[in-house]
């Protein structure tokens, strides 16, 4: 599960309930619990083929849930689609402008499709995005980084009160990276909007996100501030016991446990420093040998790393 952070009176604004995605018999997306509050720039990463996409695809409506819930202010996704959709703006893939148009008129043609858009609101979002010099030139003569800022505009239109971007920079150079991410969180600042950004780069993650979660194989390993997966004081350790099963379940309902993994008899539980004197009492106390603790992880890229080469473990 993915807390909604300190503050317990914020507003969240995207909230997924055991969401699950099966193609076939592969498992894509596997009960993923996370909470994102307003104003977040949340962080949603993972290496390719995670999952990522297919979380990101299941909360615009472009892929039907196979089980779980998606709130959008509160609007179940299910019951109420338009309602909930009418709240996000989103850059899953990069949308099919006409070419032969200016990227002013581009956002014309989508903003009279949207219905209520003021004249005035393409002006702000086309300066929002930086593209003030370039709104008139025909949208094929953009570069690729001029077509993710016209993407961005399109989805700010609205005044979505959420954004959602997948992988947003690929593709782009590193001082486009870079001009891009500083894009986004003054667009957070100035927009006062709250973003949901997956990516594979922790760099990015670093430079703008305030919390974050990673998954793998569609599960959920740790989530929490970057501030604090960045300190010390969380740390992942290593349990070797009699059962390993048993104890992952016992760990996972406490609430000082940030993310759990096991396999065959080791397992790994991530919290904060503080609270690591409580394993071995919560461990043995639930009648299991325990064998061996030992601390492993202190960053973020750390953390990222050595969760990635854990098999990903069955809730």
């Amino acid at each position: 599960m993915c807390p909604s952070g300190v503050w317990p009176l914020a507003n969240i604004v995207l909230k997924t309930i055991d969401l699950t995605k099966r193609f076939g018999l592969f498992t894509a997306v596997d009960r993923l619990n996370l909470e994102v509050n307003e104003g977040d720039v949340f962080g949603f990463l993972g290496p390719n083929g995670a999952g990522k996409t297919t979380t990101m695809r299941m909360i615009v409506g472009l892929v039907r849930p196979t089980s779980g819930r998606i709130e959008v202010n509160g609007l179940d996704t299910r019951r109420r689609f338009l309602e909930a959709i009418a709240q996000i703006g989103s850059m899953v893939d990069i949308p099919a402008f006409y070419r032969h148009l200016s990227g002013r008129k581009n956002l014309a043609l989508i903003a009279q499709v949207a219905g209520g858009v003021p004249r005035s609101r393409l002006d702000e979002v086309i300066e929002a995005v930086g593209l003030q010099k370039s709104a008139a030139k025909k949208v094929k003569t953009y570069s690729h980084g001029m077509l993710q800022r016209l993407a961005i505009a399109q989805a700010l239109l609205t005044r979505p009160p959420l954004l959602i971007l997948d992988e947003p920079t690929t593709g782009l150079d590193p001082e486009g990276k870079l001009e891009f991410l500083h894009l986004l969180r003054r667009l957070a600042r100035d927009e006062r909007i709250t973003i949901f950004i997956s990516s594979h780069l922790l760099d990015e993650v670093e430079e703008i996100c305030n919390r974050a979660a990673i998954i793998k194989e569609g599960r959920l390993l740790v989530c929490g501030e970057v501030r604090t997966l960045l300190a010390e004081e969380l740390r992942t350790y290593r349990l070797v016991v009699s059962d390993a099963a048993r104890a992952r379940a016992l760990l996972e309902g406490q609430p000082w446990v940030r993310s759990v993994a096991a396999e065959d008899n080791r397992v790994l539980v991530t919290l904060r420093q503080e609270d690591a004197a409580k394993i071995a009492p919560a461990v043995v106390g639930g009648g299991i040998a325990l064998e061996e603790l030992s601390p492993q992880l202190k960053s973020l890229r750390a953390l990222f790393m050595e969760l990635m080469k854990e098999p990903a473990h069955e809730q």
